[in-house]
């Protein structure tokens, strides 16, 4: 067990998550069977420190981290996301089944916010390491009987 493991270790948790979900539907009543329905979320960003890691010589392939400042001192940006659906259900089809279809857009405003941070000193420091998925469509075609 290495010492330097505990050096900043009291902080906030790695995922120390806040979140807020506004969830929505409202039937159309121009056509029957139209659903329009969304989910607006905020997350509040994760948590992260800067760190320094160095190759341990005498162990072969032993890679230790040095917390530089205190765990979850700083946090990456919060996220908004603005997840969307269209749907149609058309009721007397083929068979006595249900026909429906629907539009999914997941991150509608295609917000790029980065989810995690490259930690480590050196000339990669404080930047994104990845981030949000960009905006997506899904189409579907579900049939009931």
């Amino acid at each position: 067990f290495n010492p330097n493991a505990r050096i900043n270790a009291e902080g906030r948790a790695p995922f120390d998550l806040k979140e807020l979900k506004v969830l929505g539907s409202y039937r159309l009543p121009v056509a029957d069977g139209f659903v329009v329905s969304g989910v607006l979320w905020r997350q509040n960003g994760n948590t992260w420190e800067r760190s320094f890691t160095y190759f341990n010589t005498l162990i072969p392939f032993d890679f230790q981290t040095i917390r530089l400042e205190q765990r979850g001192s700083r946090r990456t940006e919060a996220v908004w996301n603005l997840d969307l659906r269209i749907e149609k259900t058309f009721r007397r089809t083929v068979r006595r089944g249900t026909l429906g279809a629907a539009l999914d857009v997941f991150n509608a405003t295609n917000q790029g916010t980065p989810r995690s941070i490259f930690p480590a000193s050196g000339p990669s420091f404080g930047r994104p390491f990845s981030r949000s998925d960009p905006r997506m469509a899904r189409l579907v075609l579900r049939y009931t009987f």
